[in-house]
């Protein structure tokens, strides 16, 4: 998919794409270099659309917020011969081998449970330091976009947002 000339189709795919009323943002039901991929193309066809990344600061989310993180993968470690790892457990997040790992690296995700709006039901889910984010259940479209609506608004008070050239990865990806 990371090809500097766009004028053939590399590949057919299919996924739901949800945009909000103001179109300040969406949720795009596919992999993250996928969804990388369509916002460039569109991006080189109409040069009035722009895009930012989106990166959660999840320490600081997980120090702030009460959630019931259940596990948590961790990269970047200057571990002797370990580059990444996952703790799962449940408290997990208040363990001696969890702050080991968020001392030696970075959390790249988080895995957790949150309940409904109504507290009738609990979900798991995973969210990522780009603001990807898992679901484990299905869902009805109302109820997908309920949840995700709910999830953001969480995740959002922990975002940094940067724009397309001020990656490291641009020049690849582009």
């Amino acid at each position: 998919l990371h090809q500097e000339e766009m004028n053939q189709v590399i590949a057919i795919r299919e996924f739901n794409l949800y945009m909000a009323n103001d179109y300040s943002y969406m949720w795009v039901a596919t992999k993250s270099n996928i969804t990388i991929e369509l916002l460039k193309r569109v991006r080189s066809s109409r040069q009035d659309f722009s895009f930012l990344y989106r990166e959660l600061n999840l320490q600081e989310m997980k120090d702030r917020v009460q959630m019931d993180i259940k596990g948590g993968w961790f990269t970047s470690l200057e571990i002797e011969d370990v580059s990444a790892a996952a703790i799962f457990g449940n408290a997990v997040s208040g363990s001696v081998e969890w702050q080991r790992y968020e001392n030696a690296g970075r959390i790249a995700a988080i895995s957790l449970e949150m309940s409904s709006g109504d507290g009738n039901y609990r979900y798991s889910l995973q969210i990522g330091h780009s603001g990807s984010i898992i679901l484990y259940q299905r869902f009805t479209e109302l109820e997908l976009l309920d949840f995700l609506e709910k999830v953001n608004g969480l995740a959002e008070k922990y975002a940094k947002y940067d724009t397309v050239t001020n990656r490291k990865d641009s020049k690849k990806t582009m």
